[in-house]
């Protein structure tokens, strides 16, 4: 019961302020529907204005999906390439690696990449690249490894590119050019990296699964490296075994020391399918009519 007699008393009271705010208040509420109406009229013309070619709305921003961003990475899924963040470490010497991560081998690296090695790799699958095995020739003395990977698909090749901005001009290479071929003496040239995928690795039996590339931070190597997400696909010797073996920077290529750069990795495409022509019949009255 004084529950029920609040409630009304409630209303009551609502009545009361409803009736006084009427009273007393009409002439602000005029004045308050005026300003209103006044608004409408605005928005009205407004709209109006943008309706007969003046100033124009613009269209809410709608992201690509098929560009994926992940951090230092940017994952163009239609044009099947990848450009990440990364930097010059070294600018003299040779090296083992063309791109490792930030923090990793930098000593013997010609640039470090700021990515998670692990996403690229998850980048790599996006764009449609298998990872898998290389010609055992390409995979140094280690005949142990080669058996191991004897099942796998054929890797996808990549192309490596740089960008940077030198004295305000844009400097577009591929990164093959930055190493200097000891063998030969010269810059690197047409060079392509097979998509081998690191591996899985457990510290011990009762330890979870880890991805190499993630914990030593090889990235693309110019000597073959089960580690590594990319390796070179072409015979390369240890450049610490001989004076003419692997590769050096080409100093008279490589920029300085820290400069910030883009790295691409761009998925190589197969070559188009070779079209095999039908034999076509002759009938024997064609023969005929070539002898006449």
């Amino acid at each position: 019961m004084r529950i029920f007699l609040a409630i009304c008393l409630v209303f009551v009271l609502a009545g009361v302020g409803f009736a006084r705010d009427r009273d007393e208040g009409g002439a602000e509420k005029k004045d308050a529907v005026k300003d209103a109406a006044k608004a409408e009229k605005t928005e009205k013309a407004e709209k109006t204005e943008k309706a007969e070619g003046g100033v124009k709305e613009a269209p809410p921003k709608e992201e690509n999906p098929k560009i994926v961003k992940m951090p230092g990475l940017i994952i163009d899924v239609e044009n099947q390439k990848i450009t990440a963040t990364g930097k010059v470490c070294l600018t003299k010497g040779i090296v083992e690696y063309m791109v490792v991560a930030t923090g990793g081998k930098e000593y013997e690296s010609v640039l470090s990449m700021d990515a998670k090695p692990s996403n690229l790799h998850a980048g790599f699958l996006m764009i449609g690249a298998v990872p898998g095995k290389i010609d055992k020739e390409f995979m140094g003395d280690d005949k142990e490894k080669a058996s191991k990977k004897e099942k796998q698909k054929v890797a996808s090749h990549f192309y490596v590119k740089i960008q940077w901005v030198n004295d305000g001009k844009k400097v577009d290479l591929g990164a093959e050019q930055l190493l200097l071929d000891r063998e030969k003496n010269e810059p690197g040239r047409g060079l392509e990296w097979a998509f081998t995928g690191s591996m899985f690795y457990k510290l011990d039996e009762k330890g979870e699964e880890r991805y190499l590339a993630d914990e030593d931070g090889s990235i693309v190597a110019t000597y073959y490296d089960d580690g590594a997400i990319l390796n070179l696909a072409q015979k390369s010797k240890d450049p610490y075994r001989g004076d003419d073996f692997g590769f050096a920077i080409n100093e008279k290529k490589i920029p300085p020391k820290g400069t910030t750069l883009l790295i691409t990795f761009e998925l190589k495409k197969p070559p188009p399918p070779i079209k095999i022509l039908e034999p076509q019949l002759i009938k024997p009255e064609q023969l005929e009519k070539k002898e006449e």
